[in-house]
């Protein structure tokens, strides 16, 4: 079953940790966490690559089934996209009927590197090892958000799950289950960071503004659709909030990562470097 004594939190930590200690050659990947404000003031900026892109994840715990608990474990005979082997599945969050899934493919529809990220790891013993083997990155993956179907009004009372089985690409999201061919592994990050490289650019206050405003319009189109709520004035007050006062674009990105975190459950990673010469020769290209 579930990683038991396990956190997203704690999984996220691991895979963010992992994430920006790994040796990505000429690129870094950097977190941009809503506790970070003392660090930008405290010259967090100098850890920021100087040209790039950015992703966002949303950390889920995965269960592990292989018994008769295992729901969608059927027979090769069975004409669904069923599985006749173990498989992981972690569970969309009913809360609200689902806002929470349909806020984030709002946020997919404005930035389409949105995923889920999901430990492929049964067992506290075994996350606890493979954790201090630095291992996390690899027993990862990662569903992309613009793929996965939003969920009909018509199925709000419908438990909905998404399963996949290590190292196949093939992921389900159920209750109407349809499989996708495109997922990935935490080792084919690097590859897909360096697939960016075309849309990189200076992370300066522009890059942190057009990213506040793509977060705004997801927020927008959930209220208007009413898959978003403000669960408080305190959340309607982050949202509000002037950025144009803001000094830096460390501040700008960080208050961008704290509504992000409040109203998506999301976080975002700055991917790039910090050598001139890749901004020479992008905008060579």
């Amino acid at each position: 079953m579930a990683v038991t004594g396990i956190s997203e939190f704690t999984f996220g930590f691991a895979f963010l940790y992992e994430q920006t200690l790994r040796n990505f050659t000429s690129l870094e990947a950097i977190p941009i966490l809503p506790s970070l404000k003392e660090e930008a003031d405290k010259g967090y900026d100098a850890k920021l690559p100087i040209i790039g892109t950015y992703y966002f994840y949303q950390f889920k715990l995965s269960d592990y089934l292989s018994g008769r608990n295992a729901k969608y474990l059927r027979s090769s005979s069975d004409r669904e996209p069923y599985y006749t082997t173990p498989y992981y599945r972690f569970t969309l969050h009913p809360h609200n009927n689902f806002s929470q899934h349909r806020q984030l493919k709002k946020l997919a529809a404005e930035e389409q590197n949105t995923f889920y990220v999901a430990p492929e790891i049964h067992g506290e013993g075994n996350f606890k090892r493979i954790f201090l083997e630095k291992r996390i990155f690899e027993h990862s993956r990662l569903i992309p958000l613009a793929n996965c179907e939003d969920i009909d009004v018509r199925e709000e009372n419908v438990p909905h799950d998404i399963t996949f089985q290590v190292g196949k690409k093939e992921w389900t999201l159920h209750s109407k289950p349809k499989l996708h061919e495109t997922s990935y592994n935490g080792l084919e990050l690097l590859k897909l960071f360096e697939e960016s490289r075309a849309r990189w650019e200076p992370i300066d206050r522009n890059f942190s503004l057009k990213i506040h405003k793509k977060v705004l319009n997801a927020i927008t189109e959930a209220n208007r659709q009413k898959t978003l709520v403000f669960a408080s004035t305190a959340e309607e007050k982050l949202v509000g909030e002037d950025i144009e006062k803001m000094e830096t674009p460390q501040e700008i990105l960080t208050h961008t990562s704290r509504i992000l975190f409040t109203m998506f459950g999301a976080t975002m990673v700055l991917v790039g470097a910090r050598e001139h010469q890749y901004q020479l020769s992008i905008s060579e290209s």
